[in-house]
C-alpha cells in the first residue's frame, strides 16, 4: 500500500511556527533562531519543510562552531549559497502570511 500527499509550501508565519515547534520537541527554544534568520530560512527554502530544516540544521551546526548564541541571517545567506539555493520570487502563496 502506499500513500501519497502533496504539502503546499508554508507561509513565513507557518515557517516560523514550524521552526519554533521543532525547536521545542529538541529542547530548544525559538530564540536560537534571530527574527531576520527565520525570514531568511523562509525566503530560500520558499517554504519548503525538508529545505526548511536543512537550512535550520546547518544554521544550528554553524552558530555552535561560530560560538553564537543564535543563528543569524547571515549565516543562513551562506549555507544557502553553498548549497546553491536562490531567494524565491514572491508567488500566489505570498498572500497566505
Amino acid at each position: 500500500m502506499a500513500l501519497r500527499h502533496h504539502l503546499t509550501p508554508l507561509s513565513l508565519s507557518e515557517c516560523e511556527e514550524y521552526i519554533a515547534k521543532r525547536l521545542e520537541i529538541s529542547g530548544g527554544t525559538a530564540s536560537l533562531f534571530t527574527n531576520g534568520a527565520m525570514r531568511t530560512v523562509h525566503s530560500y527554502s520558499s517554504g519548503v519543510p525538508r529545505l526548511i530544516n536543512i537550512l535550520c540544521d546547518n544554521g544550528l551546526f554553524s552558530a555552535y562552531t561560530l560560538r553564537k548564541p543564535s543563528v543569524e541571517p547571515a549565516m543562513i545567506e551562506e549555507i544557502a549559497q553553498d548549497l546553491h539555493l536562490t531567494v524565491a520570487p514572491p508567488s500566489a502563496s505570498a498572500g497566505r502570511e
